[in-house]
């Protein structure tokens, strides 16, 4: 068998981060130990990267979410093809779960779509270094380089 697997916590829960999600895999028999491929972890940070709660972090979700909501996006608009059947929350949670505060990424006491969710989007999708700060910070910015911005996600977000 072959295909992706989706980890979902049990409704009502949203304290788990599953990185690395959905898992694909391929010429598989038996039964698969998921404990062998996926790392659990509390995530009581001040952001959260799994914003769904669907137990992944993904760009086309989780990110585009973030972005939409720093954008002031509520409702149908917050959501729109931006969640998949496997998402537990409503976009009212998600809404009510994104507190915008913990999302400060470049640190200049602001939270704001063109810089702070550029580099939430350009994170998830892989970006390192100067290509991951490259005119994503604000002037006033206490976090400007790479380092600096991956020890942000780090502490502050949970990731590892």
């Amino acid at each position: 068998m072959s295909g992706d697997v989706y980890f979902v916590p049990q409704q009502g829960v949203n304290i788990y981060n599953y990185p690395g999600s959905p898992v694909h895999f391929s010429d598989v028999t038996g039964v698969v130990n998921s404990t062998a491929y996926v790392s659990l972890r509390h995530q009581v940070n001040a952001c959260k990267l799994d914003v769904d709660g669907d137990g992944a972090v993904l760009t086309l979700t989780d990110g585009i979410l973030i972005l939409r909501r720093m954008l002031g996006l509520q409702g149908a608009a917050l959501v729109a093809n931006a969640t998949h059947a496997c998402v537990p929350k409503t976009a009212a949670q998600i809404a009510a779960d994104l507190q915008l505060s913990g999302y400060d990424v470049d640190g200049d006491g602001q939270v704001n779509a063109e810089t702070d969710g550029l580099l939430f989007l350009r994170f998830l999708l892989g970006f390192r270094g100067d290509s991951l700060v490259s005119n994503a910070t604000s002037t006033t910015a206490t976090r400007r380089t790479g380092a600096e911005i991956l020890s942000f996600f780090n502490g502050s977000c949970g990731y590892y």
